[in-house]
C-alpha cells in the first residue's frame, strides 16, 4: 500500500493453494502453480501491459478471462 491512496470497496481473494519457492520460481508466470486458467502457453513469462494510468498486468489470458478474474 502507497500512502494516501484510497482503498476500494471490493475485497481482494487470494489465489488458492501455496505459493510456489519464490528464490528459484523460473521462467514463466509466476501464478501458473495456483491459477485455474493455466495453459502451457503460462510456462513462458507474459508480456507486462498497461491496463490504466497505475495499473499493470502480466497475464497471457486477460483479454479472454476479463479484468474481474485476473489481475
Amino acid at each position: 500500500p502507497k500512502v494516501g491512496v484510497q482503498i476500494k470497496t471490493k475485497r481482494l481473494e487470494g489465489i488458492k493453494g501455496t505459493p510456489p519457492e519464490l528464490l528459484n520460481i523460473g521462467p514463466g508466470c509466476r501464478f501458473r502453480f495456483r491459477c485455474p486458467y493455466k495453459t502451457k502457453q503460462c510456462e513462458e513469462t507474459p508480456l507486462t501491459e498497461q491496463i490504466d494510468d497505475d495499473h499493470t498486468i502480466a497475464c497471457w489470458h486477460y483479454a479472454e478471462i476479463g479484468s474481474e478474474e485476473v489481475g
